[in-house]
């Protein structure tokens, strides 16, 4: 097992290092800014905080590699597995999804507004439910959303804002720009289905249900890693035994959508800082060239 946390390691310290690296001139995200005039009280530099939430994620998902590491490394190889992958596959997510290419700043802007705008929504309905009411913090929260649908209007995108709906599930829904925020499973779908990964269709859909199961305690992803013990019962018939672990085999299953978004994601944030088109590919083909050996192997 410890050979799996060898391949994970320098997969997170490299996107590590991609979070510290600064962007070479004439870059992707040095060209983003020119001419790029969406400000105002919406935010002094909204680009700026778009790269750097997807500069969040992507810190999040390296964490996630490293820790799935150190639990393996620790012997906690089943379920803490899972919950890590399955973490760490949305920050990725997200990061594809405010770094894509083929998009223009408009649309990064616009993106970033709705994740925003879903936190803050997302951080209302929380105070909402505590026992003694934050009046004071629930305004604020308004007010910054007020702050970016006005801005947005202004800038000609098209608001939907149902906070004052008489329905009382329509104003629980955060405010969106044009289209409204992709569900957390379609962008992972979108991650995995990324040209040079080795999935497709709805890959991503059966992967993030599956790691849910697992994470969510529910019992068809409980029943992955209990097996019967066949052994113990023939020590014991009529007795049933289960015996609790994880294989190497399974163990590559598990983590290997982390690993290709991972791949993904900092070729992507390499790609934005200007980085040589060969330094990310040197770093991680090594470590698929060992990924796609242990699958085949598992087979």
């Amino acid at each position: 097992m410890a050979v799996i946390a060898a391949a994970l390691e320098p997969l997170g310290e490299g996107l590590r290092g991609l979070l510290a690296a600064s962007s070479a001139p004439g870059s992707t995200l040095e060209r983003s800014y020119v001419d790029f005039t969406l400000t105002d009280d919406w935010s002094v530099r909204p680009l700026s905080e778009a790269y750097s939430l997807a500069g969040m994620n992507l810190g999040h998902t390296a964490d996630h590699l490293v820790g799935a590491a150190a639990c393996i490394r620790a012997g906690a190889i089943s379920y803490s597995i899972v919950t890590l992958v399955r973490a760490g596959l949305e920050s990725a997510a997200q990061t594809f999804y405010l770094m894509a290419g083929g998009i223009d700043t408009r649309e990064r802007v616009r993106r970033w507004a709705n994740l925003l705008l879903q936190s803050e929504m997302e951080s209302l309905r929380l105070l909402q439910g505590l026992a003694s009411p934050e009046p004071a913090a629930e305004t604020e929260l308004h007010e910054r959303m007020d702050r970016i649908v006005k801005s947005a209007r202004q800038h000609r995108f098209q608001v939907t804002d149902l906070r004052s709906s008489p329905n009382l599930r329509e104003r629980r829904r955060p405010p969106h720009l044009d289209q409204p925020q992709p569900s957390t499973m379609s962008m992972i779908n979108d991650l995995l289905r990324a040209p040079g990964q080795v999935t497709g269709g709805k890959s991503g859909e059966t992967t993030y249900r599956t790691l849910s199961a697992v994470a969510h305690s529910q019992m068809h992803g409980l029943r992955q890693f209990w097996m019967r013990d066949t052994a113990a019962a023939a020590k014991a018939p009529g007795i049933v035994t289960l015996s609790y672990g994880v294989t190497g085999p399974q163990l590559v299953f598990w983590l290997t959508p982390l690993v290709l978004a991972a791949v993904s994601v900092g070729q992507l944030r390499s790609a934005v800082l200007g980085q040589p088109d060969h330094e990310w590919p040197a770093t991680t083909a090594p470590i698929l060239l060992q990924w796609r050996n242990w699958m085949n192997a598992g087979r």
